[in-house]
């Protein structure tokens, strides 16, 4: 198949690279691709990097129907991010949204056959999930900018799917870890890079106060079999949502611990204080993935410490 993915960082790269293994054709979208990146991702495998920004989508070459290079199926992960989005929400409102509306047109009007789109677990009152299963149908909410803008689009692509029928599948991540460059504004993806680049060079760091607490943490080489799965298995239905995750919590401590079993002589000051609530966004319920699995034919590979190794092998190939 011929595939265009939107957004050139870390799901999305890493959606491409697995794609491009599994022989299908990638097209890479992004308003500033950093090759740099993407090549130390891609490892050199066959891509078309394009530079668009996502709200004149509709003007791709590989989006117009009558083109030879068509591209038959859609990766949506362009966007902006959490802090990012508040900072500045008409931005973030443009590209979120007003990105999807244009994409969703464009994907129309050329015959696209499916669109897997990059959502979040933010779209969810986490508050108010306080016992398992953490399922699909569990209380959404848009209190904050990101979340308003993944909401709207995840209906955005439902009105698209039901009037005109093509398949749609909205996988809603959690935190996601692994190599990246961020751009797009993820504080913990941020965060555990950092954490990671300093336990490469043996110095001591306080644990981030973004990785305290609990989190369910997914390593991006299964976010992007997820995308994978989605693009290629076949689906019960038009339009499908997901929680793609590992199904586990995870928290500062874990994350030490994964990291100390690669590199046993790293060194980390706490930074959390007991007597502090916990915070607003930390999760008390990981994903129940049996949509996911019954759906699209996912079930995680990575645990943790696994994760964590072959994302600093990830990182001594990008720094050497």
């Amino acid at each position: 198949m011929r595939i265009l993915v939107t957004g050139a960082g870390l799901i999305g790269c890493y959606s491409a690279a697995r794609l491009a293994d599994a022989g299908h054709s990638v097209v890479l979208l992004d308003v500033s691709p950093n090759n740099d990146y993407i090549g130390k991702v891609l490892h050199g495998k066959g891509a078309v990097v394009r530079t668009t920004d996502i709200a004149n989508v509709r003007e791709l070459p590989e989006l117009q129907a009558s083109s030879a290079d068509k591209v038959d199926m859609v990766v949506h992960t362009a966007g902006v991010i959490g802090g990012t989005a508040r900072a500045n929400p008409y931005a973030a409102m443009r590209t979120n949204l007003v990105g999807t509306i244009e994409l969703a047109e464009a994907a129309r009007a050329s015959g696209v056959r499916r669109i897997v789109y990059a959502s979040t677990h933010g779209v969810y009152e986490l508050d108010k999930i306080l016992q398992p299963p953490f399922q699909e149908s569990a209380p959404v909410s848009a209190h904050s900018v990101y979340g308003a803008t993944k909401l709207s689009s995840e209906h955005v692509l439902q009105a698209f799917c039901e009037a005109f029928g093509m398949e749609t599948v909205v996988i809603r991540f959690p935190n996601v870890y692994g190599y990246g460059e961020f751009l797009g504004g993820s504080s913990g993806g941020i965060a555990f890079q950092q954490l990671l680049l300093a336990a490469m060079e043996n110095v001591a760091i306080s644990i981030p106060h973004l990785l305290n607490g609990y989190g369910e943490w997914l390593y991006v080489k299964d976010a992007a079999l997820a995308v994978q799965n989605a693009l290629e298995n076949p689906l019960g239905r038009k339009f499908v949502v997901v929680n793609v995750g590992n199904g586990v919590l995870h928290d500062e401590h874990d994350i030490v611990r994964a990291v100390n079993a690669t590199l046993p002589n790293a060194k980390f000051l706490s930074s959390r204080d007991d007597a502090a609530p916990p915070k607003s966004t930390e999760r008390h319920v990981a994903f129940d993935l049996s949509t996911a699995k019954n759906e699209i034919g996912y079930y995680p590979r990575f645990s943790l410490e696994v994760g964590v190794r072959d994302y600093l092998n990830e990182l001594k190939r990008a720094v050497s």
